[in-house]
């Protein structure tokens, strides 16, 4: 597909960092790198200034676009004195003022750049005030650029599915039933009003439809740079052999990651452990040293916060994706055909990506049959080779950046 001309493009980006650490930041680093190949692109962040990763994060950004402009809230100045935590809390609180700061510098910036279009990235997870307020701004003042509401994946389901987990009479049941219940009514407005809405998948576009069937919505697939996961990355300590490995941000004891982790550690892990003594499971990713219910050992190594993750897909025998809550399409599976390591997964954990049981990966819901297809994959090379080619060929053909590239001509040359 031909771009028919580049178009100024200003991507308002509520995460960022880079190096990219898990699947969120890698998928807005791919954004930009897409969009600075096929737009005249202008980002704008709202990111902590004070993160270890912002100076490399400016860099990599001023290289790579027109223009990074780094706006604060005054209201994060106001309260950079508290403990981090609280000061998190707050700012969380004041949200729709923040965002109506941060909505009115992007108005006046792309007014004084003429910019036409303007790509809201995480626009309900993180920006939906933002785009509520641009919104409101170019109808009142008859304002001529175009809205690109960006989605990680459908929030609501994310944020729902957790309910199956709770009890119906706790007070966390309330709150979270209540925020998926705002989480609808936020993508009922952005499916009305955005001129576009981005999906990582078909599964996600068909829910929308459900939703507004007069919505123009457009996938924006979750991909991955290839060329940067068949690179050599050195790692400080040796990776042992056999081993799996569980990727993923930990931390918050409610998070999906954490009950994934729960599950394998305590109910897989010793139905493994019983055939095969040396088999080793490495835990690695964000705040990974936070599980405190769980200690490194001579069978098991966290490791937390690495510079990155490749490493670890690249030299482990086996990457598990236990996960019985969250929704949108997994950069874990898609970065491990990148680096052809055989996968296991639940159904949930390959949800939205194109991939059959026995011919990409193997998929198992109950915990007998997980550890038995650990225990088949390090038995069996054979298997574990032809799952890891033919996951590497269809994420080659179907989630790279040409492709990724490609969904974003088509929605730049549909405004």
């Amino acid at each position: 597909m031909k771009l028919i001309r580049k178009k100024s493009t200003l991507f308002y980006a509520p995460i960022l960092e880079y190096p990219a650490m898990g699947g969120p930041s890698i998928s807005v680093i791919n954004a930009i790198e897409v969009l600075s190949k096929i737009s005249d692109l202008h980002i704008i962040s709202s990111v902590n200034q004070n993160s270890k990763n912002f100076k490399s994060t400016k860099s990599f950004c001023n290289g790579i676009s027109k223009n990074f402009l780094f706006i604060k809230s005054p209201l994060e100045i106001i309260f950079n004195k508290f403990l981090f935590l609280k000061r998190e809390r707050i700012l969380r609180l004041c949200l729709p003022l923040s965002s109506l700061f941060y909505a009115i510098k992007i108005t006046r910036y792309v007014i004084s750049k003429n910019i036409k279009i303007i790509w809201v990235d995480r626009v309900i997870e993180k920006s939906f005030f933002v785009f509520f307020y641009l919104d409101v701004f170019r109808k009142f003042f008859k304002l001529k650029f175009s809205l690109i509401a960006d989605t990680e994946t459908v929030y609501s389901e994310f944020v729902l599915r957790e309910l199956n987990f709770l009890n119906k009479n706790s007070i966390r049941y309330f709150l979270i039933k209540v925020n998926g219940l705002l989480c609808k009514i936020f993508e009922k407005y952005i499916l009305k009003n955005a001129n576009i809405v981005t999906a990582v998948s078909e599964f996600d576009k068909n829910i929308y439809e459900t939703i507004n069937t007069k919505s123009k919505i457009k996938l924006f697939s979750n991909t991955v740079d290839l060329k940067r996961y068949q690179k050599k990355y050195p790692i400080k300590k040796k990776i042992k052999n056999p081993s799996i490995l569980l990727l993923g941000s930990y931390g918050n004891k409610f998070s999906p990651m954490n009950r994934a982790r729960q599950w394998l550690v305590n109910s897989i892990m010793p139905l493994v452990w019983e055939k095969n003594q040396d088999i080793h499971l490495y835990i690695v990713g964000r705040n990974a040293f936070l599980s405190n219910d769980i200690k490194p050992s001579k069978k098991v190594s966290i490791h937390s916060n690495v510079i990155s993750t490749i490493p670890y897909l690249q030299k482990c025998n086996i990457l598990v994706i236990p996960l019985k809550h969250e929704s949108g399409t997994r950069f874990k599976i898609i970065e491990a055909g990148a680096c052809k390591i055989p996968c296991i997964s639940t159904k949930l954990g390959a949800e939205g990506l194109n991939t059959s049981h026995n011919e990409h990966l193997l998929i198992s819901n109950e915990e007998k049959e997980f550890a038995k297809n650990i225990l088949d994959l390090i038995d069996n090379s054979d298997l574990s080779d032809f799952l890891s080619s033919n996951l590497y060929e269809l994420v080659s053909k179907n989630y790279s950046l040409i492709n990724q590239e490609k969904e974003g001509i088509d929605i730049l040359n549909s405004i």
